[in-house]
């Protein structure tokens, strides 16, 4: 599923670069994204954005041409270890905003 999702990611990167973002990426990856590589990133990130954000994650070396399987598999990786990292930051605090409530 993850080699299904990378091949689509590089292939919008490259044929349809312009797309928006969130045609790669859920809304709270764009999200870590934009926390973790916002220098990566306009106010309404594109596709191939997305993916050069992501193999920065990986690793990638911006003068080593586009990313190859590797560098984009780590970046993604690291990508899902953030978004569920965030996600327990975000239901943490609803928890102690209940429990402030209370």
């Amino acid at each position: 599923m993850i080699a299904h999702h990378l091949l689509v990611l590089r292939h919008l990167a490259r044929h349809a670069p312009t797309a928006p973002a969130e045609a790669v990426v859920t809304e709270i990856q764009l999200e870590v994204l934009k926390a973790t590589k916002e220098k990566y990133l306009s106010n309404e990130p594109t596709v191939h954005e997305a993916m050069t954000a992501v193999a920065k994650l990986g690793g990638h070396i911006k003068f080593n041409g586009e990313p190859g399987w590797q560098v984009l598999g780590r970046g993604w990786q690291r990508l899902l270890e953030y978004e569920h990292a965030f996600t327990l930051g975000m239901q943490a605090q609803r928890l102690t905003r209940r429990c402030d409530q209370s």
